[in-house]
């Protein structure tokens, strides 16, 4: 029996080792540090490349070896770069002039861009990604479930799905993305839309914002912010709303109809703010009112329907309503320079009574 148990103990043994050669290693960190880049091999990292790695650090080669987010690059020297594709990885941190682009088929929990770092995600999956300081990011496809933007650089939306945003940086720039979400974006010094499709879209906070395309489904609201909006659509059911003592210019632009009912699209002025409409042949609940005009809140809530024809050439109409302190003012073609020749008193709005509930002609 001792032999029969020593020789168990020996098979025992073989078999643990086979099992523990059999299986992947704990995950590890990879460092991308040595000043290459794609299309060098070792940076172009595909499926079963990094079935072993839980995070991909890309860092200028002078910064040796240093994970911690607050660790200073002492000898900035050649960046580095790294490029996944087909593979799924924790998190990617492009630090210090380096750059990451995830590919097709990439996954990643979280994507951090930071200092003069860029990234560009073409097709990845990324859970959460955010940028910092001076850093850039560029999206051309994939999806994001959320995106958080902070520091100096800059981000440009080429095509995509995103579900959220918030933050600003000093250049946002859309041109193809779609928010599938609500859309914040704060303190952005140049925003500029194209095209792409928004859901829930707002835009808050001491920013200046240039729109001349895009397909807005549901709130545009520019607070504290000076805003030109040449193009675009505004959905049946969308809104527009100014408020904050924001000024905004609207010359062009679309609305469509999206509900089967009229097409209407609300316009809201709150606390301050300041809407030029560039156009002719306004009209104010079916009554024609010259170019020039400026549509005053009266000192209480007050509301009409507006009607003419943008800058652009295209029709509008609108729901409008006015916080008692806000101004709209229609100015005439060629463009706004004759709003200087007018005063803010003008037009008042018809006055909501106490409790009124307000209804749209066609719906409920």
């Amino acid at each position: 029996m001792p032999r029969r148990a020593a020789r168990d103990a020996a098979l025992g043994g073989v078999l643990a080792a086979a099992v523990a050669l059999a299986l992947p290693a704990p995950a590890a960190t990879l460092l991308v540090n040595d000043g290459l880049a794609p299309p060098d091999p070792a940076h172009v990292l595909g499926p079963g490349d990094t079935t072993l790695v839980d995070d991909v650090w890309v860092r200028d080669a002078g910064c040796g070896s240093a994970l911690d987010p607050a660790a200073p690059c002492a000898a900035p020297g050649v960046a580095s770069g790294v490029a996944i594709a087909g593979t799924d990885v924790n998190a990617v941190f492009a630090w210090d002039g380096s750059s990451a682009t995830l590919g097709a088929g990439a996954t990643a929990g979280t994507l951090s861009v930071r200092d003069s770092g860029s990234a560009m995600v073409d097709g990845a999956s990324i859970a959460h990604a955010s940028i910092g300081d001076a850093a850039s990011i560029v999206v051309a496809a994939g999806q994001i479930a959320q995106l958080d933007l902070a520091g100096t650089g800059g981000v440009d939306l080429d095509g995509g799905a995103i579900a959220a945003t918030s933050g600003g940086a000093a250049r946002v720039a859309i041109d193809g993305a779609t928010f599938t979400g609500a859309a914040n974006f704060a303190n952005v010094a140049d925003f500029r839309m194209q095209s792409g499709r928004s859901n829930a879209f707002l835009f808050l906070g001491n920013g200046a914002a240039s729109i001349s395309g895009g397909d807005f489904a549901g709130q545009l609201w520019l607070a504290a912010s000076t805003a030109a909006l040449s193009g675009g659509t505004l959905a049946e059911t969308a809104t527009l709303v100014a408020s904050d003592a924001s000024a905004v210019d609207w010359t062009g632009g679309l609305t469509r109809d999206d509900a089967g009912g009229a097409i209407t699209t609300d316009i809201d002025v709150r606390t301050g703010a300041v809407l030029r409409i560039g156009g002719s042949a306004f009209a104010v609940d079916g009554v024609p009112v010259a170019s020039g005009t400026v549509l005053a809140g009266g000192g209480g809530l007050s509301f009409a329907t507006l009607a003419g024809t943008l800058a652009s050439g295209e029709a509008f109409t609108a729901f409008v309503r006015n916080d008692g302190s806000a101004t709209i003012a229609l100015v005439p073609e060629p463009g706004t320079g004759a709003l200087a020749a007018l005063g803010v008193a003008g037009l008042a709005l018809r006055r909501s009574g106490c409790g009124a509930s307000r209804r749209r002609r066609g719906r409920a």
